[in-house]
């Protein structure tokens, strides 16, 4: 019986802490000051409702926005290869909570390398000048854990092209939902394609089909949902032509029986089993990367 009881009361008291957690966190998160930080998530980052992986949608903050944090209220978790926090934050008019592994810090430029150390470092990484000039105000990459040696970490040679990506950081520079390589693209030794002055177009994957291949990726699941985006930019080195290529897919399966862990699922019915949904952009661009034409592609596949 006192066994019993015991149990009953500690049931009783989870139930209510999981009830009231967010108006307790609400009145904790205001000793902190908010601190700006940036979104660095490929396709965004979902900004939820209660601090957890389950936790309602309320919008997805597009990758690169600025948002206020208002200090961490949890331990570390890891979702997606990321190990942080959830951390309450404001957006616009929204307030919630995001998973810190997809924050990063937002530097002064006074703390970032200046111009001429980086071009010298991609220079003296290749081994040889290259004709064009860096501009730190176009470069979007991240750079709060660049290293003072760069290193290369993917060459490939086909004909008489040379496809180089450059990392900036010890671990590497290809990492989830986005890239800090610097890439570059010669012909008989000559520049004709680079991305130092703008965000990395990835990490330079393989040479297929006469085309080079760079590509971001990432993907992720939570419940009975799943989805994946990729982005890859193709030099054909036939036609001299680049592509690049966004692929977006979305599943969602049903489960026989709602509980707790399916609670934001969808019951199987004969009307719904799954749905996946896939969206296909492929841009022509020009080696400045300016949009020549475009072709989306949209399949619905549901049962």
């Amino acid at each position: 019986m006192k066994k019993t009881l015991i149990i009953t009361i500690l049931l009783v008291s989870f139930l209510n802490c999981k009830k009231n957690q967010t108006n307790e966190i609400k009145e904790k998160s205001l000793d902190f000051p908010p601190k700006e930080m940036l979104i660095h998530a490929n396709g965004g980052l979902r900004l939820r409702e209660t601090p957890n992986i389950n936790g309602n949608i309320l919008i997805v903050i597009p990758n690169g926005s600025t948002i206020k944090t208002y200090g961490n209220v949890s331990q570390d978790e890891t979702h997606d290869g990321k190990t942080g926090k959830w951390t309450r934050v404001k957006y616009l008019h929204y307030s919630g909570f995001v998973f810190s592994g997809f924050l990063a810090e937002k530097l002064d430029p006074k703390d970032f390398q200046t111009d001429i150390d980086i071009l010298n470092q991609i220079e003296n990484t290749l081994g040889f000048k290259i004709n064009s000039k860096y501009q730190i105000s176009l470069d979007s990459r991240n750079k709060n854990k660049y290293v003072k040696n760069l290193e290369i970490v993917k060459d490939l040679h086909y004909k008489e092209f040379r496809a180089v990506s450059i990392t900036p950081q010890t671990n590497g520079c290809e990492f989830y939902g986005d890239s800090n390589c610097y890439n570059l693209i010669f012909k008989n030794d000559s520049l004709i394609f680079h991305d130092i002055n703008s965000n990395s177009i990835g990490m330079l994957q393989d040479i297929k089909d006469e085309k080079f291949i760079f590509l971001i990726e990432a993907g992720c699941g939570a419940g009975c949902d799943y989805s994946y985006n990729s982005t890859s930019y193709e030099f054909n080195t036939k036609s001299e032509k680049f592509f690049r290529i966004e692929n977006y897919t979305s599943i969602t399966e049903c489960v026989e029986e709602i509980d707790m862990f399916t609670e934001d699922c969808i019951k199987c019915s004969k009307d719904f089993k799954y749905s996946n949904y896939s969206k296909i952009i492929t841009q022509e661009i020009d080696l400045n990367r300016t949009v020549i034409k475009t072709d989306i592609k949209e399949i619905l596949d549901k049962k």
